[in-house]
């Protein structure tokens, strides 16, 4: 009698198992099937077109202008939407840059190729993150700690919006002080 319970709760327990296991592995592949696949489109940065580069004020971070010309562009956009529904935009790929100073004629290049990830917040946000090295502009007393016109190789964070704001977050790791550089 005792060996007759023992078959049947072992028989029990393997159907519950095998029944368990088939229905994770449905609902996974399931799962897997409906996820939207990502979009890639190339950057539209345009190459070899000069432009002044000013804050978001229209000011000069410098004292002089800097003119900046995009020398290479391989950068691909990629869009994720999560079944949660966050979106998250990842930046990656090769970007140079030529800035030059427009009264003494001093020109640098510089590879901001750090990649950028993006993620969509429900009020509206982008917190975007990114391990550099990266381009920065900022308004005056948005970053106090760093220049108005930067590269930074290292960790950022900020969050774009809702609206026109802007907060930078953090930043660990180097940075360049462009004005300087351009100015010497």
């Amino acid at each position: 009698m005792e060996s007759l319970r023992s078959a049947t709760s072992n028989r029990v327990r393997w159907t519950c198992v095998s029944l368990c296991t088939v229905l994770v592995a449905l609902f996974g592949i399931t799962s897997i099937a409906i996820a939207t696949p990502p979009t890639r489109e190339d950057s539209q940065l345009p190459i070899g077109i000069p432009f002044i580069f000013q804050d978001t004020l229209g000011n000069n971070p410098c004292g002089f202008a800097v003119e900046v010309i995009i020398t290479a562009n391989k950068e691909v956009i990629t869009t994720f939407t999560r079944q949660n529904g966050v979106t998250s935009i990842n930046t990656t790929g090769v970007l140079k840059v030529q800035l030059r100073n427009t009264v003494t004629d001093e020109s640098i290049d510089r590879n901001i190729s750090g990649a950028i990830l993006g993620t969509l917040n429900a009020d509206g946000s982008i917190t975007q993150s990114g391990p550099g090295p990266s381009l920065w502009v900022f308004d005056p007393g948005v970053a106090p700690d760093l220049p108005r016109l930067a590269v930074i190789s290292g960790r950022t964070v900020s969050i774009l919006g809702p609206g026109t704001a802007f907060t930078f977050v953090s930043r660990r790791g180097t940075y360049e002080d462009l004005c300087t550089t351009l100015a010497a």
